[in-house]
Parts: C-alpha cells; sequence; structure tokens
C-alpha cells in the first residue's frame, strides 16, 4: 500500500505546509537510530530515511522538530479478522513508538504515528494531530473553528478515500491519479479535485 500511502502523506504535507509555512515541513526526513537501539558498539549507523515520514518544525512545540509517521492499517487483512480494528491501531502504534520514540527523544525530538484503518478509524494522535492543525489554519484563516477542522476532516477523507478506491481497484499502475488540491491563497475557500 506504499503508493496508498504516498497519497496520504501528501495531503499531511500540504495541510502542515499551509498551517505553519512550506519551509517547516520536509518530506522523507533522515532519521539517527540513536543510542539505546540494539546496534553493537562500534558499529558506524547510517540515518534512516523512511519513506512514509514527514518532518515538522515547530508544529507540537516552538522550535522542536516533530517527526509523523503516516500509514494505513489493513484491518481487513486475514490476519487482523480476529481482532478488532482499534486494537489493531493500537498494535501498530505501540510497534512504531517502541522503534523510534526513543531515538527521537534523545535527540530532542517529537514523534506521532498518524494511523489510519481501511475503515477509516484514526488513531488517539491523529485526532489530536487535526485538533492542533485546525488551531494553526485558525490563525491564519480567520475563520470559525468548526469551519476550519470540517475542511481538514473532509481534505483528509477525501485522501483517504481516494487511496482506498485505488487499492480495492487494484490500480497500482493507474496512469491518472487524482489529486485535490487547495487555493490557500484565499484561505482554502477553494477546494478542488483535478485529474
Amino acid at each position: 500500500m506504499g503508493l496508498h500511502h504516498d497519497d496520504m502523506k501528501a495531503s499531511w504535507i500540504e495541510l502542515l505546509g499551509a498551517a505553519l509555512i512550506p519551509s517547516a515541513v520536509r518530506d522523507k526526513p533522515l532519521i539517527h537510530p540513536g543510542h539505546n537501539c540494539g546496534i553493537p558498539e562500534g558499529t558506524t549507523t547510517t540515518p534512516n530515511q523512511d519513506h512514509s515520514k514527514i518532518s515538522t518544525h515547530g508544529f507540537w512545540n516552538p522550535g522542536i522538530v516533530t517527526i509523523f509517521d503516516v500509514s494505513i492499517a489493513n484491518t481487513n487483512a486475514s490476519l487482523n479478522l480476529q481482532v478488532s480494528s482499534k486494537k489493531v491501531l493500537t498494535r501498530i502504534k505501540k510497534s512504531k513508538k517502541e522503534k523510534y520514540l526513543g531515538p527521537l527523544c534523545e535527540q530532542w525530538k517529537n514523534f506521532t504515528p498518524l494511523i489510519y484503518s481501511v475503515d477509516s478509524l484514526a488513531g488517539k494522535e491523529v485526532k489530536s494531530a487535526h485538533r492542533k492543525i485546525s488551531l494553526l489554519q485558525l490563525e491564519k484563516w480567520g475563520k470559525t473553528h468548526s469551519v476550519v477542522a470540517s475542511f481538514v476532516n473532509m481534505k483528509i477523507a477525501l485522501s483517504l478515500a481516494c487511496s482506498l478506491s485505488m487499492c480495492l481497484h487494484n490500480s497500482h499502475n493507474y496512469p491518472l491519479r487524482p489529486h485535490t488540491w487547495v487555493d490557500w491563497t484565499h484561505g482554502g475557500s477553494k477546494f478542488h479535485l483535478h485529474q
């Protein structure tokens, strides 16, 4: 589902760039593994450049870098049929935090897993990030909170729906992928879907 993660990640990059400033958002940041990650002493480690990551400067705290890990979980896979969707999301969140939270905290960085399920569920961190990005855009646009929050939720929901539609149609080599874009100069009032 890498292509579909990329679509969701592109939506987050656009929203973060509009809420903060575009230069504060980076795609595919380098993540150093840290000291306590099970690598033998004396071994040189190279930074990990993971394609599902986004780096922002000043999202949760001023002056602090936050690493977002965007992923879509297939809760309908045969491995997950006996488990509730919420438990699948919790398991994925736990494994991502075990892998990244310690090393990133050593580097004074925040880590937020943005995990969605194919049936449109979202983890607790996702909901907090939606609220925070809505508040950041609220300050810029001067609109009511309900309008901005609805816009953010709609942008993410549309991106998830497009990603899942391509997944269901097995269109990994689909030549024309629909994308959404927003005219941010008018406070996000113009939302476009084009191919």
